[in-house]
């Protein structure tokens, strides 16, 4: 466990969650709304990906290279379901529903990855 985990797990973290200018930073940081299309259909994506979704990819990809498949495809899901920002895109079933009628999936959630780390990016070069 890292220095910053551990402090993250002590109270200075509830304060933190309290604190009026880091609620103002988040909440500006979750206003921000980008999105990908699929045909004419926009979608409304978050500009980055927090810590947490990252994690889940990584782990998304290792389930796909041990062979478990379907664990990771309902994992797929899930995350897309997190990265979108309006209904009916922020159920998990929604995605699959698509999945299972398309074979879509993969290819949006490449663009979605793709569209997000084009925001980062501007904002690396923007700094």
């Amino acid at each position: 466990m890292s220095d910053a985990d551990k402090e993250l797990e002590n109270e200075e973290y509830k304060d933190f969650k309290e604190n009026a200018q880091l609620k103002a930073i988040i909440a500006g940081h979750k206003a921000k709304r980008v999105s990908v299309k699929q045909g004419d259909v926009e979608i409304f994506i978050l500009p980055a990906l927090p810590k947490g979704l990252r994690d889940r990819i990584v782990k998304i990809a290792r389930e796909y290279e041990s062979g478990d498949i379907e664990r990771a495809d309902e994992e797929v899901y899930e995350v897309m379901a997190e990265i979108c920002l309006d209904p009916p895109y922020t159920k998990a079933a929604a995605w699959k529903y698509i999945d299972e009628e398309t074979g879509a999936v993969p290819d949006v959630l490449k663009q979605m990855i793709e569209r997000i780390a084009g925001t980062e990016n501007t904002a690396k070069r923007f700094r």
